[in-house]
């Protein structure tokens, strides 16, 4: 028990415990950084792709509008199917 009290009030075992809380204190703060980054990089995309939905809604309405709505399917809004997307390609 002596042997353990001594250990743990040493100055080898401060300055270990030291180590290893410096170690996850910059995981942490590595980690809180990135995050931040990726969801600042997330939002500016969430942000381009409302404009583009937002600019296909308006050309849609403008076709709609001046050749009636059962005219042509541009299905800008809508999922494409994988057999769909192939055929874009």
């Amino acid at each position: 028990m002596a042997l353990l009290y001594d250990y743990l009030t040493s100055h080898e075992f401060a300055e270990q415990w030291s180590a290893i809380r410096e170690g996850f204190m910059s995981m942490k703060l590595s980690i809180q950084k990135e995050r931040d980054t990726m969801e600042r990089l997330w939002k500016a995309r969430e942000k381009q792709l409302e404009k583009v939905l937002l600019n296909a809604a308006h050309i849609r309405g403008s076709i709609e509008g001046i050749a009636g709505a059962d005219s042509i399917n541009l299905r800008l809004l809508e999922d494409m199917t994988p057999e769909e997307e192939e055929e874009q390609i």
